[in-house]
């Protein structure tokens, strides 16, 4: 497998295949549709309360998105160092969070040794609340796999 980027490779057959089934007649668009109240009822199910999903074409835009949803412009998103978003996102997360800083952490696997983000976080600890890249620490990343979570 290669989980660089979903932009840089072909689509799973099954997924073109319920894309094409899912083409078929009309839908109302902008959310309002069968597919995100099916994706919203199965995430309500896992989170065990209601959701509401926002459905994009592709992981980047996921990713970007979300972090720029929850990250303020003058804020760090501490992630590892060999992170998705970190290498292959090409910097939309730092375009939508409006410049928010990636700081990438060290660690075995892909992820974050909580010694090294210990490490990371002493020398800002003076300055959290304060305003700067380093004043707030919003989101962590996860592994080389292409899934990452915030939080």
């Amino acid at each position: 497998m290669n989980f660089t980027s979903d932009n840089a490779s072909g689509m799973a057959p099954a997924i073109l295949e319920a894309i094409a089934a899912a083409s078929a007649g009309t839908a109302a668009a902008y959310g309002a549709d069968i597919f995100t109240r099916r994706a919203e009822a199965a995430l309500a199910e896992i989170f065990e309360r209601p959701v509401e999903a926002f459905l994009v074409s592709t992981g980047t835009a996921a990713n970007a998105l979300a972090l720029g949803a929850l990250t303020p412009a003058w804020s760090a998103v501490f992630c590892h160092e060999e992170a998705h978003i970190h290498d292959d996102e090409c910097g939309a997360p730092e375009f939508f969070t409006g410049g928010a800083k990636l700081v990438g952490v060290p660690g075995e696997g892909g992820k974050i040794a909580p010694d090294a983000l210990r490490e990371t976080l002493g020398p800002l600890s003076p300055r959290l609340g304060q305003i700067g890249a380093a004043g707030r620490a919003v989101a962590f990343a996860g592994d080389r796999g292409g899934h990452d979570l915030f939080a």
